[in-house]
């Protein structure tokens, strides 16, 4: 419907999948959960088991538009209109999780990784339509958090990520942002910086220098490139104050660029 509103897209046909109950429903299968496509914003929101083994989803689904968008919008809408801006897509990307895709030929997965291949783009295929996506159960070691800029300013961008812990060492890290380009991204130079490490202020500048190799925003009509480059170091510096606040946790008020 988005890319319909903004005249994006004029099919000749149009085929209401809404009524089919197999695309909808939130179920835990062994260390995955498998979200329907057509699982509303508001279900997830709701449910305790995204709020129990993926808290990610559940923090974030608080800052997905407004209530009357949760009601109606879905899970799998949002991963397939990809649209940079919003928040999901790149909880996709902080998450790893696998997008399921079919066709007549059978199921088709794809890491979330390379499902996002341009503006409002994905690897989909003409004859495939999103059936679920799955996102990894998080244990006792896993941290996650969430970030957001806006409305207050013109530029909407944001970060999400999920960490795991293991006696104070940082043993993986993955950020998803929104809002800095074309697709939502990943920056896995600046996640490296952590990684092996008990994270601290050092750490922490490493991060932020390698930033700029991950993340190359352009200027647009919110905002300059340089403008979200300098906002993507002030949240990549909050973000994780969120997550090692027992080393980091004194940053989290005055972090800047």
């Amino acid at each position: 419907m988005p890319l319909l509103n903004m005249r994006l897209t004029t099919p000749s046909l149009l085929v209401d999948i809404g009524r089919l109950s197999e695309l909808r429903g939130i179920e835990v299968q062994g260390d995955v959960i498998s979200i329907g496509a057509m699982t509303r914003h508001v279900e997830i929101e709701r449910s305790d088991v995204i709020r129990r083994y993926a808290p990610l989803l559940s923090s974030t689904m608080a800052h997905v538009a407004y209530p009357a968008v949760r009601n109606r919008g879905t899970f799998g809408g949002a991963m397939a209109n990809a649209d940079p801006i919003w928040n999901l897509p790149a909880c996709a990307l902080a998450l790893g999780a696998v997008m399921v895709a079919r066709s007549l030929e059978g199921e088709r997965r794809i890491a979330a990784d390379d499902f996002f291949i341009g503006h409002c783009r994905t690897a989909l295929r003409p004859d495939e339509i999103l059936v679920r996506v799955e996102v990894p159960v998080d244990g006792a070691t896993h941290r996650v958090a969430f970030r957001k800029l806006g409305p207050r300013l013109t530029v909407i961008m944001g970060v999400a990520a999920r960490a795991e812990v293991v006696d104070g060492i940082c043993k993986s890290l993955r950020l998803g942002w929104f809002g800095v380009g074309d697709t939502p991204k990943l920056s896995a130079s600046a996640a490296n910086a952590f990684v092996g490490t008990s994270p601290d202020e050092a750490a922490l500048e490493r991060a932020v220098a390698a930033l700029g190799e991950d993340l190359k925003p352009h200027d647009d009509l919110r905002g300059s490139a340089a403008l979200r480059s300098y906002l993507a170091r002030v949240l990549l510096r909050r973000i994780a104050a969120d997550l090692f606040p027992e080393t980091l946790g004194a940053t989290r008020q005055e972090a800047t660029a």
